[in-house]
């Protein structure tokens, strides 16, 4: 049976492989020009780094399993395993293999990306939906309406300092959602703080909270302004790590004797 120590070795050597992957994408030096085999084949690395990751999620379930942990943590680990491959999916449709560009409008070339967010959105929700059932004995309905009204209020205001008009309606209507879903999920991260504490919660929280980071440079860099593979690459490193951290949700919701969804 896998450890949680066996896993984690697992995972801090597949990102520590997928972050110089990029780094010497970033010199230049790799044969990966748009509409090249170079770059199908580095996307196909990427993506078995993704299948990688999404196995050692898998174990985590299992390891839940095994050692018999209680329903919360066990659910737990089930949300974060689909949530990954949700992503994962997600991340197979940015690999845009078909090479299709301006799919929705004559504003965003890489169409595909907004493709992509009819994954990554459930697949975020699913972690979301993850830190409220870990925080809510903690953190109340009262003031997780409040924060998420908040972050509600603060995304849409996000998303028109950036609104173009010339884009699709549904095109700007996903990244409408997709803005909300991001200041949710940060709200959420604040939730797990309340519960286990920032010492216990960090990894985690960090890993929470890069996942609108590394969107937030799709938004600024690559959705209007084609700094593409520039920000490919960067984004890639935060919003892999991003879900090597999300991963560790499982372990920290079994640091409890008693699971938080059971106190009184």
């Amino acid at each position: 049976m896998k450890t949680p120590q066996s896993i984690n070795a697992n995972i801090v050597a597949i990102v520590t492989g997928s972050t110089l992957l990029q780094c010497i994408a970033l010199l230049g030096v790799l044969p990966i020009a748009a509409n090249t085999l170079g770059r199908q084949l580095f996307s196909t690395v990427e993506m078995s780094l993704v299948l990688l990751l999404l196995l050692q999620s898998w174990r985590i379930r299992q390891w839940s399993v095994e050692t018999a942990q209680n329903a919360l943590v066990q659910n737990t680990a089930r949300l974060c395993f689909y949530s990954l491959l949700l992503c994962g999916i997600g991340d197979f449709v940015n690999r845009n293999y078909f090479e299709q560009y301006y799919q929705w409008d004559a504003v965003i070339k890489h169409g595909y990306l907004i493709h992509a967010i009819g994954f990554f959105f459930p697949g975020y929700l699913l972690i979301a939906l993850a830190n409220w059932r870990l925080g809510r004995a903690k953190v109340g309905r009262r003031a997780a309406v409040i924060g998420i009204v908040v972050a509600g209020a603060l995304g849409t205001l996000a998303f028109l300092d950036s609104y173009n008009p010339h884009v699709s309606p549904y095109a700007s209507s996903a990244m409408w959602l997709y803005t909300l879903l991001h200041a949710v999920l940060a709200v959420s991260a604040l939730w797990l703080i309340k519960t286990y504490g920032w010492s216990a919660s960090c990894i985690v929280v960090i890993g929470v909270l890069l996942a609108p980071m590394a969107d937030v440079l799709i938004a600024q860099f690559w959705i209007y302004q084609d700094h593409f593979p520039l920000i490919e690459h960067v984004n890639w490193i935060l919003y892999f790590t991003s879900l090597a951290m999300i991963q560790q949700l499982p372990f920290l919701a079994a640091r409890d004797a008693i699971a938080p969804g059971s106190r009184p």
